[in-house]
């Protein structure tokens, strides 16, 4: 209810009282050259009074709610017209790469000695290859790799140091790295005779290469990687102790997908908290709904099964204090560890849905807050059974919690307060002179509501300098009904509608005054209850609702014509 009768409260006001100072300004601002006094009687003391309607509007159930997007605002009964609010919001969200990284891969360097036998070929035939192959290890951390596709900034580095006396050639294969055509990855440098130990680097991006790692599906985290080294016979001499080294680096590893097991993971979101539009400005006050409804939707794209625990998960209002979502049978709330589905396939989400109710949770307690943000401290753990896993993981993976809070406008709200702050600036020139003032008696300003919705509202206006120091208010009792709840009948439909006349008189000194007290904005406060809340009544919205407004101002005039001849 509160989130449907307090925006036009907020929205009403403000309008309506600009009008009314923008015509006070006016009326202050009368200056005697409009007058033709040499026409008037002397000695006589005139008492003009002017009326004059300002404003006339017809405002519906969609007005009202205009602050909410379109497809916030729902019909839920198509035959009533009983309206509903629909508030969705991204809570968290956590990522592959806080989930899984890769680190770059440092691996020792292999010295290739020359030895006699290949010296001999070199020499007798004019040149000879060595060929050397060796498996090497993925370093990770703790996940099984089967497969992963690289992204473009990962880049297969090797450098090779010689210091033997002949030019060749060398090349690096590797037959389960595969590009995005299927060509296994072989990469040739030539190097030539080099008796310093100049080193020879060669860089190769890998973007959209494939590693399989399994050695033919028999292990994981491993490759096999082939050398083959071409010497030509040249004016130096060899040596059998001379060394060729080569040295390897994969640098700046991000992937696009991988396969395997990745383990269980476990990461913390931090404490974080995420706003409620539709509490937004509320300073106090209870509410309680029908039937509302919080539905919690898991999008998961990592394809493991994730289990989160949240450590803190609490509706919070910094006038109303915190409560904790309680699990009483929803199976989700603060402390509760609850079980994410995985993808089944890469592209396809899994989706756990969780609806929370007033039977299964403490839903009604927290709403009563009017909670301004949901604070949360989510632990995220994969594969929670252990054991061995086949998983994947793409580098768009992510766990994303989105809440959907639905709230049927069916229930009582009662004691809720709005405020915000209008600048209007009351003209201070000579314009508005002590004696042009003086013409003036008082302003009386009538508000007329006709209102067909169940809601009272009543309203104070403060006065307040440009430190919103207040130095005075409309009202001097205390805030004022401006309207009453129409009459329901037994179903909660409002039949009758109830008008309400509010008379606002600001005399002549409270203008001065407000003057020379250098006001300029007024603080409009708020504060709304649907029809007989203290006694718990439930009440309805429907979309036919409408409340009319007629607003009218009244200035009333003293002149005394010896003095303004």
């Amino acid at each position: 209810m509160f989130s449907m009768h307090f925006r036009r409260f907020r929205r009403l006001p403000f309008p309506v009282f600009a009008l009314i100072f923008f015509a006070i300004a006016a009326c202050i601002g009368c200056s005697k050259h409009y007058l033709e006094l040499d026409k008037l009687k002397k000695d006589e003391i005139w008492d003009p009074t002017w009326a004059v309607p300002l404003a006339h509007s017809i405002i519906t159930s969609y007005d009202i709610l205009d602050r909410f997007d379109d497809d916030s605002l729902i019909v839920i009964d198509p035959i009533t017209g009983l309206l509903a609010l629909r508030y969705s919001s991204e809570v968290f969200s956590v990522s592959a790469e806080e989930f899984i990284v890769i680190p770059s891969q440092n691996n020792p360097a292999i010295p290739v000695p020359m030895g006699p036998t290949t010296i001999n070929d070199v020499e007798t035939n004019g040149s000879a290859t060595i060929t050397i192959g060796d498996t090497l290890p993925i370093t990770t951390g703790g996940e099984k790799l089967e497969t992963i596709t690289f992204k473009d900034s990962t880049r297969f580095e090797y450098s090779l140091f010689s210091d033997v006396d002949y030019a060749g050639t060398l090349t690096v294969s590797i037959p389960d790295l595969k590009d995005a055509g299927g060509a296994s990855y072989s990469s040739t440098v030539p190097f030539t005779v080099n008796e310093s130990n100049v080193g020879i680097d060669k860089l190769d991006l890998l973007d959209g290469y494939t590693w399989d790692l399994t050695m033919g599906g028999t292990t994981t985290d491993s490759f096999a990687i082939f050398f083959s080294i071409t010497y030509i016979n040249g004016p130096g001499t060899a040596a059998p102790t001379d060394i060729l080294t080569i040295d390897m680096d994969l640098n700046g590893v991000e992937f696009r997908n991988l396969t395997g097991d990745i383990g269980s993971p476990f990461i913390s979101t931090g404490i974080d908290s995420v706003r409620l539009r539709i509490y937004e400005n509320a300073t106090q006050g209870q509410i309680r709904y029908s039937a509302p409804k919080l539905i919690a939707v898991f999008t998961n794209t990592f394809g493991a099964a994730l289990e989160i625990t949240p450590a803190v998960f609490k509706a919070s209002s910094p006038v109303n204090g915190a409560t904790a979502l309680q699990d009483l049978g929803s199976g989700l709330g603060e402390g509760v560890s609850t079980q994410i589905i995985a993808s089944p396939s890469m592209g396809v989400p899994g989706i756990t849905t969780i609806t929370m109710d007033s039977t299964n949770s403490n839903l009604n307690a927290l709403l009563q807050l009017s909670p301004e943000r949901i604070v949360y401290d989510v632990d995220v753990q994969a594969n929670p059974g252990g054991g061995t896993n086949s998983n994947f993981v793409m580098d768009t993976s992510k766990l994303k919690l989105d809440v959907i809070a639905e709230l049927p406008l069916d229930g009582w709200a009662k004691g809720f307060t709005k405020s915000d702050t209008v600048v209007y600036g009351i003209p201070n020139d000579s314009a508005v002179s002590d004696s042009t003032a003086k013409e003036l008696v008082a302003l009386t300003v009538r508000l007329n509501i006709d209102n067909g919705f169940p809601t009272d509202g009543k309203v104070q206006v403060y006065f307040a300098d440009s430190n919103n120091t207040v130095v005075d208010s409309l009202f001097g009792s205390g805030m004022e009904f401006v309207f009453l709840g129409g009459i329901a009948d037994g179903t909660g439909r409002v039949v009758t509608h109830t008008l309400k006349t509010t008379d606002m008189v600001i005399p002549r000194e409270k203008l001065i005054a407000l003057r020379d007290s250098g006001a300029d904005r007024i603080i409009v406060v708020g504060e709304v209850q649907t029809t007989d809340a203290q006694t718990g009544k439930f009440v309805k919205i429907f979309e036919d609702y409408t409340m009319e407004l007629w607003l009218g101002i009244k200035a009333e005039f003293e002149i005394r014509m010896d003095t303004r001849i």
